[in-house]
């Protein structure tokens, strides 16, 4: 009967020691283990389903806007001379395409209106973008911000009726936050804001910063669940947090300033 007894103390002994050890280890681990960050922008780009994302603000579910995210493999395109076309054989890789398409509402307390917005990121095989397509549509405006990695450059157009506008900017005076509105505004704006100092070197290119774990715990609810992170710091101390899921590759989850969250669907 003794015997009996010490045997359930150590059984029962054992397994508090275990919790305690698979506690402890789940605890320093939940925010996972560094990996290196193109790891996961690979899972990201070659991800074989779209992500449906549902714009919220400060945590809340309710829904202010959709979203579809979709990469997009692009496979270098055969010779006309070449008919080898063999079902399920892959083409060489040539690059990627990140599609973001989608609606949100925009409030004030004196105007409301929907805001459409369509996107393409173009990227190639070293995980480098190429260039970039944007465009906000407002009723009646549109607008289109297009960026060329190799012209070095963003051009920013308007479809107004009646009233067109075009301006290219350099990408290298994008810091310059006065040479960017003498540009877009033709000098027409107060002095004061015609000669504001250009960002300090401090929020430059080299503060960026950026971090990427696996066996990250996002938390949904009251549940956590497995996810792939990628997390950048811009311009000093703006943070950006993408969740993905590793085994799809899709968006679990994207935390933009100023408590902006685009959450995918399922989550909700």
């Amino acid at each position: 009967m003794r015997k009996a007894g010490l045997v359930l103390i150590t059984v029962f002994w054992l397994g508090m020691m275990g919790a305690l050890v698979r506690s402890e280890f789940t605890s320093r681990h939940s925010d996972g283990i560094p990996i290196p960050a193109h790891l996961i922008w690979e899972r990201i780009l070659q991800a074989s389903d779209p992500s449906v994302l549902v714009l919220t603000l400060a945590g809340s579910n309710k829904r202010m806007g959709s979203f579809k995210w979709v990469p997009t493999i692009i496979e270098q395109q055969p010779a006309p001379q070449d008919n080898r076309d063999i079902e399920g054989m892959v083409a060489g890789i040539t690059g990627y395409s990140l599609d973001l398409d989608g609606n949100a509402l925009l409030q004030t307390d004196f105007w409301t209106n929907h805001i459409r917005i369509s996107g393409r990121l173009n990227i190639d095989t070293n995980q480098a973008w190429t260039d970039f397509f944007l465009q906000l549509s407002v009723r009646p405006d549109v607008w289109v911000l297009e960026a060329s990695a190799k012209e070095a450059t963003l051009r920013v157009r308007s479809g107004t009726p009646g009233d067109p506008f075009e301006r290219t900017l350099q990408l290298k005076d994008l810091t310059s936050p006065s040479k960017v509105l003498r540009e877009l505004t033709g000098g027409a704006l107060p002095e004061a804001l015609l000669n504001l100092p250009a960002f300090p070197s401090s929020m430059g290119t080299n503060s960026s910063k950026i971090e990427a774990r696996r066996d990250h715990r996002l938390r949904i609810g009251s549940h956590k669940i497995r996810s792939l992170l990628l997390r950048a710091t811009i311009l000093g101390h703006q943070e950006l947090r993408l969740y993905i899921n590793p085994q799809s590759g899709e968006v679990l989850r994207l935390d933009l300033p100023n408590q902006i969250s685009l959450v995918n669907e399922i989550l909700l």
